[in-house]
């Protein structure tokens, strides 16, 4: 077989892997997922039940909105120079996002960091949820927390959950943000900050056979044939010579 035979085949196999290897998780888009909108100067914040674009604010809550945290409050900020902030204000508060329908046979994975301020706001109990719903009030799908006495001040940690559909799936994805307790030690207000969402989707197995995808079949086909096509134009002293 000569070198260029040979490289026709390795490069028709590689490229079949490779197409059939990056059939794996795709990003769902997250609307604000940084928190940089509305820009703010540093050091301010908004709040509201429309302060935080992208996202719908929960029991009505006026206690959730966007920061543009100093250097003292919070030391780094992932993907960002700003983060969504939700007091406790006297009962559970949080924010909400829609981001489509549920698909079948899918494993989701949300990420989200979650932070508590160095300049002595205690933080609260942290709650991430994936609902199916279009807001708040969604059915419980997966949960994820981080307590209080797990926080560093003025650094954020990174939670991440997962959830896979069965063959039968109805209604909306919602991503849920909420600080659901406060410390029992806090004599004041407590918050809590989140940092850069993002939420992956991935086929689930199901047990059955799969069909890969025409195009990685086409480059296999394409490259063999081309192999063959320089066997042929070799001359037949040249390979019983061999």
């Amino acid at each position: 077989m000569t070198r260029r035979v040979s490289f026709a085949i390795t490069f028709a196999a590689l490229g079949f892997l490779a197409s059939v290897a990056g059939a794996g998780a795709a990003p769902i888009a997250i609307n604000n997922f940084s928190f940089a909108a509305p820009a703010l100067s540093a050091g301010s914040w908004n709040f509201g039940t429309n302060a935080i674009p992208g996202w719908g604010a929960a029991y009505g809550a006026t206690a959730d909105g966007v920061q543009a945290y100093t250097f003292g409050q919070y030391y780094t900020i992932p993907n960002s120079t700003q983060a969504m902030y939700v007091n406790y204000n006297g009962g559970q508060n949080g924010s909400y996002q829609d981001v489509g329908p549920l698909q079948a046979n899918t494993t989701y994975t949300l990420s989200v960091y979650v932070g508590e301020r160095a300049d002595g706001l205690d933080g609260g109990y942290a709650g991430v949820s994936l609902l199916n719903g279009t807001d708040y009030r969604g059915a419980p799908l997966a949960f994820g927390y981080v307590l209080p006495s797990s926080m560093t001040p003025g650094f954020f940690q990174p939670l991440s959950l997962t959830y896979t559909t069965g063959g039968s799936v109805s209604g909306d994805l919602t991503i849920y943000l909420d600080q659901y307790l406060q410390s029992p030690f806090t004599t004041g207000d407590s918050q809590v900050s989140f940092a850069d969402v993002t939420l992956d989707a991935a086929a689930a197995s199901t047990g059955a056979v799969s069909v890969p995808d025409a195009s990685p079949w086409a480059l296999l086909t394409t490259g063999a044939a081309f192999a063959l096509l320089l066997l042929r134009r070799r001359s037949p002293g040249r390979l019983l010579a061999r």
